[in-house]
């Protein structure tokens, strides 16, 4: 901000180049949005109520520095893992569930792997957090663990890739029997 400046117009300028760094960086933006809402709809809403956030926020408070898709990425993983009180504020469903595809031509078998993957399921979400169930699943859909750190928390790997292989090791101690039966 110059000395000369009104800080409110500062903040305005700062809001708006924040704007033009979120349409600079949608593309990338978006995809990680999607990959933690789990839907491509579901990426906009998170997408979108960050700029929202992060534009207000600028506008009233200022920004110390350049580094908005920084602020923008961490915004869109803070609203995908919001804390435990404002858990039961948000209302934008995350596809809390594991889910687990099965074609709907299969007979007998069919029937058998879905309740299988609807016992997972319900035992993902009593046993792990919102945070644990989207890590699995985004190791499931082949992400790196490097990447599933960069996507969620920033932070170290190796702390993603012990949780995932804890929730892994609990659920094939938990259904792997009943899995070994479907295949025989």
């Amino acid at each position: 901000m110059l000395d000369n400046q009104d800080p409110a117009a500062a903040y305005e300028l700062q809001a708006t180049a924040c704007l033009a760094a979120a349409e600079a960086h949608q593309e990338r933006l978006l995809s990680v949005a999607e990959r933690l809402a789990g839907t491509p709809e579901g990426g906009m809403e998170l997408y979108q109520e960050a700029v929202l956030r992060c534009h207000d926020m600028i506008q009233s408070k200022g920004f110390h520095g350049d580094h908005f898709e920084f602020y923008l990425l961490k915004t869109i993983r803070n609203l995908a893992f919001p804390s435990q009180q404002k858990a039961q504020l948000r209302t934008v469903p995350l596809s809390p569930t594991l889910e687990l595809s099965t074609p709907a031509t299969e007979a007998p078998a069919t029937d058998a792997v879905a309740h299988l993957a609807e016992q997972v399921s319900a035992e993902a979400q009593a046993r792990f957090g919102m945070a644990d169930r989207v890590a699995l699943r985004l190791h499931a859909e082949g992400y790196s663990f490097q990447q599933i750190s960069e996507m969620t928390t920033g932070g170290d790997q190796s702390w993603i890739r012990r949780r995932v292989n804890k929730m892994k090791n609990h659920l094939r101690a938990a259904f792997g029997r009943a899995w070994a039966n479907l295949e025989a």
